[in-house]
C-alpha cells in the first residue's frame, strides 16, 4: 500500500498470541467475530475521521516469530506509526518489547517513526494489577501492571500507551484514533522540517 497525502500506514508488531490480529479483525468489522483469525491478519484499509480531519490508513499485521523477520522487513519502509504490542497476560511478550522489536524498528524501520505501545487483553487481568503496587502480590504475579507498561512509553519515547480488549470495541478504536493523531502530528512535523531545510534556516 503506497502512501499519499492523508494515507498513513500503520504496522501492528509484537509476540506471537499477543492479540494483533483481533485488534485489526475489531477495526475491520467493528466487533471480534468468531471467525477462526489467520496466523496474521492481511493488509487492509480503514478510513475514519480524527479531530475532524478525514484520513485513511493502510493496516499491516505481521507475524510474531523469527522466521518471519525477513517478510516483515518488506512492511516497514513505508510505515507511517508502529503499533508496538504485548499481552498483560504475557511478561515474556512485554520483556520483548525491549529485547526484540525496538532492536528490530531501530534497524529496519524510517528514522524517527513514531511508535505507539499498546498492552492487549486487558480484560484477563484481574483488576488489583490496575493499582501500582497493588496490595495482593499472589494475584498480580505475571501480569504486566498499566504503571508498568506506562513506564516502559515513558523511557522508550513511544508517542503513547494504551491497554486495550479485543472484547471492547471503544478501547481498540481508541488505541487507532491515537495511532492516527500520532501519525498525523508526525506528518506535520516532518513536512515543517522540509520547508526549514528548504528555506536554509
Amino acid at each position: 500500500m503506497s502512501k499519499s497525502k492523508d494515507f498513513f500506514n500503520i504496522v501492528a508488531v509484537g509476540d506471537t498470541n499477543t492479540g494483533k490480529s483481533a485488534l485489526m479483525s475489531v477495526l475491520k468489522d467493528g466487533k471480534l467475530t468468531n471467525q477462526d483469525l489467520p496466523e496474521y491478519f492481511k493488509t487492509f484499509t480503514h478510513k475514519m475521521k480524527v479531530d475532524g480531519k478525514k484520513i485513511e490508513l493502510g493496516l499491516w499485521d505481521t507475524a510474531g516469530e523469527a522466521s518471519y523477520e525477513g517478510l516483515r522487513r518488506l512492511s516497514y519502509p513505508n510505515c507511517s506509526l508502529i503499533l508496538m504490542c504485548y499481552s498483560v497476560d504475557s511478561r515474556e511478550s512485554f520483556e520483548n518489547v525491549t529485547k526484540v522489536w525496538l532492536p528490530e524498528i531501530k534497524r529496519h524501520g524510517p528514522p524517527n517513526v513514531p511508535i505507539v505501545i499498546v498492552g492487549t487483553k486487558q480484560d484477563l487481568r484481574p483488576r488489583a494489577s490496575l493499582i501500582p503496587n497493588g496490595s495482593d502480590s499472589q494475584i498480580n504475579d505475571g501480569f504486566v501492571k498499566y504503571d508498568e507498561g506506562m513506564h516502559l512509553a515513558d523511557t522508550t519515547g513511544a508517542s503513547s500507551f494504551l491497554e486495550c480488549t479485543a472484547h471492547n470495541e471503544n478501547t481498540v478504536f481508541s488505541v487507532f484514533e491515537h495511532a492516527a493523531r500520532a501519525a498525523l502530528q508526525s506528518a506535520k512535523e516532518q513536512k515543517k522540517l522540509k520547508e526549514r531545510r528548504g528555506s536554509g534556516k
